[in-house]
């Protein structure tokens, strides 16, 4: 199985180098810079030590395709999600293979806004890639590279438009958390200054690898849950390596599971938000949660494309 390279709609992942090499992210990034045609690309990873590797490869394809390249570095992919949804650009691609251990990488693709591709999307990207037949340009018509900082400001001050930011900084929590030396690590710190509470950082040094699989839930959150106890603090929070799947642990010391997650943000939200979209496969803690604060849960087949079209089409 370490040679299988995993094939969806949204990216390709797998073992590096026996699946996933430079070679395969250099099809794939051209196959999309073909796709697309024209247009700047965003591009970030996460901690892997494999990111930095492919990710060179990637912006070389897309260059030589003459489209522009963003290169953000290593940045969580919801903010480069984020990033997208507020400047919309051609495409992005993220170089993480989030909750999967070493040696395993991936590539995820984006749309415009920050989404993943719809299926006939992914599915003509593919074509493309399978048929290795790529939009080339002249030397004097290649793409430039940009480096660029994301704006985290403007991102946590977007955030505090969610949320009481005035009552969380006077509670003054105390939350101990993890991201597994991972894209979230170096903004765990201002992230919590900026909300008023006292971070206690936990293998947040990106420059080394995992402490632990990347997958946060109980079954790696025994270092949290001791600081939790020792430390009496609030919270405790797990980062998988790019920051887009999170579980908690309770002032108890308890690790809770990735599948209440989605729970809590729904009693989060209750009073101020009237449907909520999640897929079939998701815990029947959604639903008491929905009834507990009087929103609507609807589901949908699983992938975030689905969820997102329904999200569009109820206005959820």
């Amino acid at each position: 199985m370490a040679g299988r390279l995993r094939i969806n709609i949204s990216g390709i992942r797998g073992e590096v180098p026996e699946a996933l090499n430079v070679e395969v992210a250099a099809r794939l990034a051209s196959a999309y810079a073909t796709y697309l045609e024209e247009g700047k690309i965003v591009i970030g990873r996460d901690t892997r030590p494999t990111g930095l590797m492919l990710q060179m490869a990637i912006c070389a394809s897309v260059q030589a395709s003459g489209l522009e390249v963003i290169d953000y570095g290593i940045v969580p992919t919801p903010f480069l999600q984020f990033q997208l949804f507020s400047q919309p650009q051609a495409g992005g691609i993220v170089v993480s293979a989030g909750h999967n251990p070493l040696p395993w990488n991936a590539m995820l693709l984006l749309n415009e806004r920050g989404r993943y591709l719809e299926p006939n999307e992914g599915a003509e990207v593919f074509n493309i890639y399978e048929a290795n037949q790529f939009q080339l340009v002249p030397w004097n018509k290649l793409g430039h590279r940009f480096q660029e900082k994301f704006d985290f400001n403007h991102y946590l001050e977007k955030l505090s438009g969610e949320v009481d930011r005035e009552r969380i900084r006077k509670a003054r929590f105390r939350v101990a958390i993890d991201p597994a030396n991972g894209a979230a690590s170096p903004f765990i710190e201002p992230f919590c200054d900026f909300f008023g509470c006292e971070a206690i950082p936990l293998n947040n040094d990106p420059r080394k690898t995992f402490p632990h699989p990347p997958e946060p839930g109980p079954e790696v959150s025994a270092q949290v849950e001791a600081v939790v106890k020792a430390t009496r603090a609030d919270l405790g929070v797990l980062f998988n390596s790019d920051a887009s799947r999170v579980s908690f642990v309770d002032d108890q010391g308890q690790g809770l599971s990735e599948e209440l997650t989605f729970p809590l943000a729904i009693l989060s939200r209750g009073g101020k938000t009237e449907e909520a979209v999640t897929t079939v496969v998701t815990s029947r803690w959604a639903d008491w949660a929905a009834q507990q604060a009087g929103i609507k849960l609807l589901r949908t087949k699983v992938g975030q494309s689905a969820v997102v079209q329904m999200l569009e089409a109820t206005g959820a």
